[in-house]
């Protein structure tokens, strides 16, 4: 089986949901999604993104 690489986690700060209710979901999942999304991109490694074109040979 082939290595896939050293798996890294990152804690990124806080979303606020203060006051926000049921109808703030899809905002609040798309602020964590672009959150997330950034912080792949940005990577200076690139190891994610490396990760995740990996996965997709596997999987399809």
């Amino acid at each position: 089986m082939e290595k896939l690489g050293k798996l890294r986690a990152k804690v990124l700060d806080k979303i606020q949901v203060n006051n926000l209710t049921q109808d703030d979901i899809p905002m609040l999942t798309e602020k964590a999604y672009s959150i997330i999304r950034q912080e792949i991109e940005n990577d200076p490694e690139g190891s994610a993104l490396e990760a995740i074109n990996k996965w997709k040979e596997i999987l399809y």
